[in-house]
């Protein structure tokens, strides 16, 4: 027999899962702690794909099948909740996130030496904590 979510407080329960598990990935980007980092990512995504599946439980109990496809559609058919959706799949079933450092690039136009005239320079800023630059002419 297969087993689904019936009563609509423990679909509010998972949301304030995710709810917690977003703070804890916000902090712990904030202080570049990677490894807390995923540990929370794989937990919100894991408490994201419960709530949704707790919820197609809940409409079916509670309404009809036909509900719970029409709802699981609208959810599926919202870009966010589908990435989303996808991405704790392959978190449970793949090799997880993958964390690529971010990197600023800001663009200003010069006129210094070295630069032929109307040329630019680039300046690439390194991930946050980290002290690499470069410029470069463009």
């Amino acid at each position: 027999m297969r087993e689904f979510a019936r009563t609509p407080e423990r679909v509010f329960a998972k949301v304030r899962e995710c709810r917690y598990y977003l703070v804890q990935i916000a902090e712990f980007e904030r202080v570049l702690d990677t490894e807390k980092f995923l540990f929370s990512l794989s937990a919100f995504l894991s408490a994201f794909r419960t709530t949704a599946y707790r919820l197609y439980g809940v409409v079916e109990f509670r309404k009809s099948k036909f509900a719970k496809i029409s709802v699981k559609g609208l959810l599926h058919s919202t870009p966010s909740i589908e990435f989303l959706l996808s991405k704790g799949i392959t978190e449970t079933h793949g090799d997880g996130a993958v964390v690529f450092r971010r990197y600023g690039v800001s663009a200003a136009h010069s006129l210094g030496k070295g630069l032929p005239p109307g040329g630019s320079v680039v300046e690439i800023v390194g991930a946050r904590g980290s002290n690499r630059a470069g410029r470069c002419p463009t």
